[in-house]
């Protein structure tokens, strides 16, 4: 799994750090946008333009950062399909044709169609892990504010 990770960060590694920077954005606005709910709910009379305004500019950041994120990833897995690709025909070129033939094109079809998809799949994933963190770090923080008697609990 770490040569997975260093395979990313070695070609890739500024879409990464963005789509990770873009995903903790939206999270961190996805619990803004908590709080700003609740305060709303439990205090009617305190809803004014200014905070309206806020919704609804929490509401275009968060799908812009979605919308930006979800670009980057697709960008990042393209990318990624393409190097894996490249590195794997590389490697089979440089192996005998006797072992080539022993394997079978079967195995190096398999490698090559949907052994990579899977390891695509797994690094596209590693900025929507960063706003899951940041979203349950944020409630933790929120939950923290609200009541510390049972974010200690």
């Amino acid at each position: 799994m770490l040569k997975l990770l260093g395979f990313f960060a070695r070609f890739s590694w500024p879409v990464v750090v963005i789509a990770c920077l873009i995903g903790v954005v939206s999270g961190s606005c996805n619990i803004y946008l908590i709080g700003l709910i609740n305060s709303a709910l439990h205090d009617r009379s305190n809803i004014t333009i200014g905070r309206t305004a806020t919704f609804v500019g929490l509401c275009l950041i968060i799908l812009s950062a979605n919308i930006a994120s979800q670009i980057s990833l697709v960008r990042l897995g393209q990318r990624t399909v393409f190097e894996l690709r490249m590195q794997l025909c590389r490697q089979i070129l440089r192996v005998p044709l006797r072992q080539l033939e022993i394997l079978g094109s079967h195995r190096l079809l398999g490698v090559l169609t949907e052994d990579v998809a899977a390891l695509t799949n797994f690094g596209g994933q590693i900025p929507v892990y960063c706003m899951c963190c940041a979203i349950i770090l944020g409630c933790l923080v929120y939950l923290a504010s609200l009541s510390f008697a049972i974010f200690g609990s």
